[in-house]
């Protein structure tokens, strides 16, 4: 089961706002109408994750009694405008019939023009569902997305690059990231690939994230051949197992509460195997995956 059918928690943040033409306290006692009573103040916007991703609601203030609510695409432009037909959610507007990636306008308009209307901007953030089998094939940085999703059994391998994360929050269902598989060796007679290196700076997370960190073991020795010298044949060559590569390494930091936990699993690549005579080539170093939270610091 895929964990974005099973989340029930929501988050808020404060939309990329923009706010325009913004009255004088006197001028908005003359917006049109009485306000309703507990209603916030009016130039509050938020924007609300809801479980799947790409999928967010603006909340927006409610409206003056003679007010109505109009919505555009800002690249569309005014023309484009619709009245926001909203439901009421915690005495909120509650505008969930928005895209990922967009920027909406929201003017506030009255039955009476206003000297100064009132118009806001809200970006709404972009997710991304890490696809199953991605595999690094050069340095990367993820720092455009809210959210990051990992599936069900997704597994994410750096190889021996580097990836930096940052966002609001990883949503992970038993998900791995790692190096190289088990197993994983260099050819002969080539030294052993390093494990690449992670840097994961969050506010939140939920879920369960195993890390798999290991070195690519180290290429056999050349093999030994034969060679016919003045008619006799004669044995030549050989050496010992090349050197294995370091696990990689990962440093997680975590600014808020949060309930994403971590397997975490090290080794380093071994030394491969040498010809008969030569000594097995020399095993890499075991780094260090690091996580930094509200709880405590510890390196594994």
């Amino acid at each position: 089961m895929k964990l974005i059918g099973f989340l029930i928690l929501t988050f808020s943040l404060s939309a990329c706002l923009k706010v325009t033409n913004v009255p004088s306290e006197d001028a908005q006692e003359d917006l049109g109408g009485e306000r309703v009573a507990g209603v916030p103040q009016v130039f509050r916007v938020d924007i609300e994750d809801l479980p799947t991703p790409n999928r967010y609601a603006v909340r927006l203030p409610m409206p003056l009694a003679s007010q109505q609510v109009f919505r555009y695409e800002k690249s569309a432009g005014p023309d484009s405008r619709l009245e926001v037909s909203a439901q009421l959610k915690e005495g909120l507007l509650y505008d969930d019939q928005v895209q990922a990636g967009k920027v909406y306008v929201y003017e506030y308009s009255a039955a009476e023009p206003l000297e100064k209307p009132v118009v806001l901007e809200a970006t709404i953030p972009v997710d991304w569902v890490v696809p199953a089998g991605y595999s690094l094939q050069h340095d990367e940085i993820w720092d455009q997305y809210r959210r990051i999703f990992f599936n069900q059994g997704v597994v994410l391998s750096l190889n021996n690059f580097n990836l930096q994360i940052k966002a609001d929050q990883i949503i992970s269902d038993q998900a791995v990231i790692r190096t190289y598989p088990a197993g994983t060796r260099a050819a002969v007679g080539v030294k052993g690939l390093n494990g690449g290196q992670l840097k994961m700076v969050l506010r939140s997370g939920l879920g369960n994230l195993r890390f798999e960190f290991r070195g690519q073991e180290g290429g056999p020795g050349h093999p030994r051949r034969w060679i016919e010298v003045l008619g006799s044949n004669l044995m030549v060559g050989g050496s010992p197992g090349f050197p294995g590569g370091n696990s990689g390494s990962a440093s997680i930091q975590i600014s808020e509460t949060h309930n994403l936990s971590f397997d975490v699993f090290l080794e380093e690549g071994h030394g491969g195997t040498p010809e008969p005579g030569f000594p097995k080539g020399a095993d890499g170093s075991k780094e260090s995956i690091c996580i930094d939270d509200f709880r405590n610091h510890q390196c594994a």
